[in-house]
């Protein structure tokens, strides 16, 4: 950017000897190397944010959201007074102790991928003056996304996401699915189905090859993408390809290894979209 400073605003009339002449207009060419912004997270400065890494996606988390997070804790002489590396922590939990409230205000508009550095007063961390101002890092690895993917939002069937996917595409009604299914339990983590490992399953989306669960879950998924279905209601549950039939709560660990949709309907001419619709409605 150009600066253009006018004499009053400048040295005026008298100059600055020997190189600023009186009454000189002066013209500044700046260019913006780099900066450091610094949030106050509290509005008192003393708890700082620095952002090192953006990550990817958006930031939106709130009280319950589940993360998967590194955080280290220095002293002011570099003592490392905490550290944990990949440790799942649900926001509001309080689970970091000491480190939690900090946490949880630096985590609301973090992205999977953000790296923060936080510059913290005693009263932020820890609450002793021993170890003066405490630097944390704070880098954030995965977001758990939980949604209802039931038609109505009735809740019998949640999906956390636990990997993220590859784009925003997802299958359609009647594409080709390709699933792994890694393992599924009870409410009480036993393992009921997939003893000998993960099983491979491919149906045609809608079909009801599958059980509803797995059915409404794909549809909300991307390649590559892995995630834990939450089952509640057993008549939903019950699957012949898994050999699965439970009354109670069942929690699937999946995987949607590929797809491949049909055409669209506007794609398709007039004998097969007529053929299409006939057969979807049997």
């Amino acid at each position: 950017a150009r600066f253009t400073i006018a004499p009053e605003m400048a040295y005026g009339s008298q100059g600055l000897d020997p190189k600023i002449p009186p009454n000189a207009t002066l013209i500044f060419d700046v260019t913006l190397v780099g900066f450091e912004s610094k949030d106050n997270l509290f509005g008192d400065w003393a708890c700082t944010r620095t952002v090192l890494q953006e990550g990817q996606g958006f930031g939106c988390l709130t009280q319950g959201s589940e993360v998967e997070i590194s955080i280290r804790a220095a002293a002011e002489d570099g003592r490392t007074l905490e550290e944990r590396r990949s440790t799942p922590y649900k926001i509001g939990s309080g689970t970091l102790g000491d480190l939690s409230r900090v946490a949880d205000k630096a985590l609301e508009d973090m992205k999977k991928g953000s790296l923060v550095e936080l510059r913290c007063e005693p009263q932020y961390a820890y609450g002793n003056t021993s170890h003066g101002e405490v630097t944390i890092r704070l880098e954030v690895h995965e977001v758990y996304m939980e949604e209802d993917v039931t038609p109505e939002k009735t809740g019998e069937v949640k999906k956390k996401q636990i990997k993220e996917g590859v784009g925003n595409d997802s299958p359609r009604d009647t594409a080709q699915v390709h699933l792994t299914v890694e393992v599924v339990r009870d409410s009480a983590g036993a393992v009921i189905t997939c003893v000998g490992g993960p099983i491979e399953i491919s149906f045609r989306a809608g079909d009801g090859q599958v059980c509803d669960a797995l059915e409404l879950a794909v549809l909300r998924m991307n390649p590559g993408e892995r995630a834990m279905i939450y089952c509640s209601k057993p008549s939903m549950c019950d699957d012949p390809t898994l050999k699965l039939s439970t009354e109670g709560e069942v929690i699937f660990t999946i995987e949607l290894t590929s797809f491949q949709n049909p055409r669209n309907t506007y794609d398709m001419p007039e004998a097969d979209k007529l053929k299409h619709a006939m057969e979807r409605k049997e």
